[in-house]
């Protein structure tokens, strides 16, 4: 698919021709933009010198600065000169002569008068233009600039690396020739010099001449006599083009056509895909090779860096590889990459099974990065982003819908509160107006008790005109302060919360003294009786009967006050604890759990709740919870739709260390993955106890690939300066690891939150206060509650939660027995027994590596890796595999029948005589969650199995390993959702023949004389039967899709006719 995407593409003809290109065609390119590279190569042929030199040893010598002004002004005048006049050159650069006291400087320049031609100076004039460039670009203090010596020193630096990499440029053997030509000019020469008022050329003083000569000899580098000059190394040689080496040709490349194979043609098919694979994976490298090479010559250009060597360039391009395909350099072999030798075995007429995983790896992702240029996925990418746009506005909207009605609520709720408060206002007054009228009334006795009793509250407020003016002169709802209304507000949610009218909030010391209040009203109602025991004697059954049950209540009240204690605190922790959490489902255990402990009950006095405080605080968080939940459910399918247009998947969250928390889309339910960073240390340090063992390694295990090419990067300004260089490479390798100590890819550990139980504990042992933690636990409660939504669905909710709390005491006795049988398990001295298992693996219908598993001795903590077959009976090659680690063995009797090995009594032994024997079993914690007992041979094949997935073992495969729930990133399913993971599957297969010969029949029949499809022969039925009935099978299904095929094809036609009919 990938193959055919990719060579449907515009964008592979970018890469298809690659390997055609060469340094001709790229000069061809470059002829079209000659006007910018003007100006560089103007420049390069500038800074190559003509005379070969040390210029970093002419900047040494200390000198004068107004010394070397005045020579430099001398040489000046040669510039404006032109090359045929040797007379005033040669004034101009014996003046400089005389003025410099730079000994080298003054070497140099004879040397370059002693190849000047009575009528050609053009070499002298260019070598003295040139030492007065480098002297001007070296010594800018020199102009009138104020330059500090360490920037001086730098600078000059800088210019003499820069000359002496084009001094290799030299034409040794066009020097030779002219130095030759001035021994043969030497008596001209001398004649010039008599006639020369100057004088001649060398100084008077012999021992000067001596020195100044062996100081000229000295800067003529090589010093070989050899006219073809010496050999250049691929050291020396500089890279003219940017092209990578072409490859060599292959036996594909040969087969294939001039022109790039198109899908639909026979040479894309199934039967040369691996072919074409290879060849593609072999021009896509070639033209990343390029554009790496690009990159690099761009890089320097722009840092104005000479180009890199022959040399260099070909180990950069060796690199190139292992700088982004992570997966071609987790194996080597035959000190090759694992995706160069795919593509030479694929290319060479190689076949595809041949392969190892990690190469057919390789080759998957090098299609896979060619892939992400192709006009095909950008449209995709570009729908996906903009339906995801679409969805995520549509989502805005309905957060604003909840948002607005929450709003709106909170009105209604501060409106109930003003009410209640003005009702409360009026209700006070009323009642203290009732008892100033009894008072009153006991003084004058004006009127009646029966009268005051019988007066309503619209009669008392109209009682006389001032308190009918007081009454009217009450708050009304609107005249309430705000702290009053959040007060009135917090009590309705409380009230709301528990579903009362009264809430009466109690803490613990005041539960505990209404109980002692209760136990004490007890215990004097049944003092009143006086003697129970003479009581007894004179009193009917009915008396008896209540001392009696009043009793056995004291008696048992009396006992749960013992236990009470510790019930009540375990119940207040799980309180705190799912107030921390904030989930739903936690909340109603721990709010059950409080109930059950007696933290809340009916108020007799109130006609209300009482409850405890931490138990009110519980009951608005469930209230919170619920109202998000409901928020959440109306907009699931809005979410839903926004996860569907798939662009990239990215973390949940990190925490504080800044470790990334990940919720994969194909993943199972509920499980979090966590992405750590390695610990560093030194590769001879001691190992540190305060961090894990498996979080530390050494800097040069944790490194993935080849490092950085950072001196690439740095300016002259960082590279000079030890503290800025350090703090800016520390700085860039930070994108790879926190340490800054890694220059390249570095690995990170992995490890999966695969339990509900596991994901709670990591919400509580985040910090809510923290930004990047608080953002994280939100993201986290939510998975949780998705969690508890799919197992309420599920039918699982209230009734759930009352077995739980009906089998508590059972589950606690089952766990108890759990860790006892736990604990009988043995953590070494199992070599013994698990020797004899390997050597007993010889038998085993499994393939198990000898001579990967013969260095183990114990199988205690050794990695296992179990194949699981869901449906051994219809569906035997479905498989899926597990990981987990040994962690314990024991001894354990078998039962098995006489004279048989299995452990199920026989036809043959009819009485059903047994016998019992001890053999060793394992016991493994598996990755996802669970436990596992396996016998000798599963423990032998489950490690060998793991060995060779780890090692890539010549040959091993899982080619049975369960793909039903991968999904296509680059597209969306098109049915329905959930069908989604398993439109792989035989049995949807088998739904959509059914569904497809249904719409076929009926267009057909209308169309032929003899309908001995759909007839009376049953042919029809017993397809469809057969397709429903063993739909499972994927030869039942292939049989079925043929019979389909032949049908449609022939029309219908007649049984008789159709069994002659032959398939091409």
């Amino acid at each position: 698919a990938l193959l055919r995407l990719l060579l449907g593409n515009t964008s592979s003809d970018e890469w298809w021709w690659s390997t055609l290109e060469t340094e001709e065609t790229e000069v061809e390119e470059a002829g079209k933009a000659a006007g910018a590279e003007y100006s560089k190569k103007k420049r390069e042929e500038q800074l190559i010198p003509v005379i070969k030199c040390d210029l970093a040893a002419i900047f040494a010598v200390e000198e004068d600065s107004q010394m070397t002004i005045k020579w430099l002004q001398a040489l000046e005048d040669v510039r404006t000169k032109k090359p045929n006049s040797a007379g005033p050159i040669k004034s101009a650069v014996k003046t400089a002569i005389s003025l410099t006291t730079n000994s080298l400087v003054k070497a140099y320049l004879r040397k370059s008068m002693k190849q000047m031609k009575p009528n050609s100076a053009g070499l002298t004039k260019r070598a003295v233009v040139w030492l007065v460039d480098r002297f001007r670009e070296g010594r800018p203090d020199l102009l009138g600039r104020t330059m500090m010596a360490q920037e001086v020193a730098q600078q000059t630096k800088a210019v003499a690396d820069e000359a002496a990499q084009y001094m290799d440029q030299v034409d040794e053997i066009a020097n030779a020739a002219k130095l030759n030509a001035v021994a043969f000019d030497d008596d001209d020469m001398e004649q010039d010099s008599d006639s020369d008022d100057d004088g001649g050329l060398v100084s008077d003083d012999d021992e000067d001449e001596e020195m100044d000569d062996a100081a000229a000899s000295a800067l003529v580098e090589g010093g070989a006599t050899d006219k073809k000059g010496p050999a250049k190394s691929d050291h020396d040689t500089q890279v003219p083009t940017c092209v990578p080496p072409k490859p060599a040709p292959t036996i594909v490349d040969l087969l294939l056509p001039p022109g790039k194979p198109q899908p639909g043609t026979d040479l894309v098919s199934p039967f040369t895909w691996p072919c074409l694979a290879g060849a593609a994976s072999c021009r896509i490298l070639h033209k990343y090779k390029k554009t790496r090479n690009q990159v690099d010559d761009n890089l320097r250009e722009f840092r104005e860096l000479p180009p890199l060597s022959v040399a260099e360039r070909k180990r950069r391009e060796a690199d190139s590889v292992k700088r982004i395909l992570s997966e071609c350099f987790l194996t080597e072999r035959f000190g090759e990459a694992p995706i160069e030798a795919a593509v030479q075995q694929l290319c060479g007429g190689g076949g595809y099974t041949d392969l190892s995983p990690i190469q057919k790896l390789s080759i998957m992702r090098v299609l896979v990065e060619a892939a992400y240029d192709s006009q095909r996925v950008f449209s995709c990418v570009e729908d996906n982003i903009q339906s995801r746009i679409t969805a995520s506005k549509a989502l805005d909207n309905e957060m604003r819908r909840a948002k607005k009605l929450e709003k709106e609520e909170k009105a209604e709720v501060e409106a109930r509160a003003r009410e209640r408060l003005a009702e409360e206002a009026k209700d006070a007054f009323i009642q203290k107006k009732r008892r100033e009228l009894v008072r009153e009334n006991k003084k004058t006795s004006r009127f009646t008790n029966d009268f005051l009793e019988a007066l309503t509250d619209q009669e008392i407020t109209e009682f006389d005109d001032d308190t009918k003016a007081e009454f009217e002169a009450l708050p009304g709802p609107s005249s309430f302060s705000r702290s009053n209304v959040n007060a009135m507000v917090s009590k309705i949610h409380e009230e709301d919360a528990f579903e009362t009218e009264t809430l009466v909030v109690l803490t613990l010391e005041e539960i505990e003294a209404r109980e002692d209040e209760m136990l004490a009203e007890m215990n004097k109602e049944l003092a009143q009786y006086g003697d129970v025991e003479a009581v007894y004697e004179r009193s009917d059954r009915e008396t008896t009967a209540k001392i009696d049950k009043l009793k056995r209540e004291i008696n048992d009240f009396k006992e749960s006050l013992l236990t009470l204690p510790q019930v009540r605190a375990s119940a207040m922790d799980g309180l705190r604890d799912a107030i921390e959490d904030g989930t739903i489902k936690a909340l109603k255990t721990a709010i059950r759990a409080a109930e059950n402990a007696w933290l809340t009950s009916d108020d007799d006095e109130t006609g209300g709740v009482w409850a405890l405080d931490l138990l009110r605080d519980a009951n608005l968080e469930l209230s919170s919870a619920e109202k998000r939940k409901r928020v959440t459910q109306a907009q699931r399918d809005l979410i839903a739709k926004r996860n569907k247009c798939f662009v990239r998947t990215e973390p949940i969250g990190q925490d504080k260390y800044r470790n990334s928390f990940w919720n994969l889309d194909n993943d199972d339910e509920g499980r979090v993955w966590v992405e750590a960073e390695y610990a560093l240390k030194a590769n001879d340090s001691v190992p540190d106890d305060e961090n894990d063992d498996n979080l530390v390694e050494s800097t040069e295990g944790v490194k993935i690939g080849v490092d950085d090419e950072e001196k690439d990067m740095l300016s002259d300004e960082l590279y000079f300066v030890d503290g800025a260089r350090d703090k800016f490479v520390h700085f860039s390798r930070q994108e790879y690891h926190s340490s800054g100590l890694v220059a390249s890819l570095a690995k990170r550990h992995w490890g999966c939150e695969a339990t509900d139980k596991s994901l709670r504990m990591l919400m509580k042992n985040l910090d809510g206060r923290g930004l990047r933690e608080s953002a994280l636990k939100s993201s986290l409660k939510e998975i949780v509650e998705a969690i508890a939504v799919v197992s309420a669905d599920g039918g699982a909710d209230d009734d759930a939660a009352k077995v739980k709390d009906e089998n508590a005491k059972a589950a606690s006795q089952a766990d108890a027995k759990g860790k006892d049988a736990k604990a009988k398990y043995q953590t070494t001295g199992d070599d013994e027994e698990f020797t004899k298992a390997v050597s007993a693996g010889a038998g085993s219908a499994c393939r198990i590596a000898f001579d990967l598993i013969e260095d183990v001795s114990s199988a205690i903590s050794q990695r296992v890796r179990l194949r699981k077959v869901e449906d051994p009976v219809d569906a035997p090659e479905e498989a899926e595999y597990v990981m987990g680690t040994v962690t314990g063995w024991k001894m354990t009797e078998i039962v098995s029948d006489v004279g048989q090995e299995n452990t199920e009594p026989s036809e043959e032994n009819a009485n059903g005589e047994t016998s019992t024997k001890t053999a060793p079993v394992w016991v493994v914690d598996i990755d996802n969650g669970g436990e596992e007992e396996l016998s000798a041979v599963q423990i032998v094949e489950g490690v060998s199995r793991y060995l060779m997935w780890r090692t890539q073992y010549d040959g091993y495969s899982e080619e049975n390993f369960n793909l039903r729930e991968y999904r296509n990133g680059l597209g969306r399913y098109c049915g329905r959702a959930a069908d989604a993971p398993y439109a792989s599957t035989p049995a949807f297969l088998a739904r959509l023949m059914i569904k497809k010969e249904q719409d076929l029949y009926p267009p057909l029949k209308n169309r032929v004389y003899e309908n001995e499809w759909g007839g009376k022969s049953g042919a029809r039925n017993a397809w469809v039967a057969s397709i429903k009935e063993y739909g499972h099978d994927l030869a039942t299904l292939r049989n079925g899709l043929l019979t389909l095929s032949s049908i449609s094809v022939v029309g219908l036609m007649p049984m008789s006719a159709l069994q002659n009919w032959k398939r091409p």
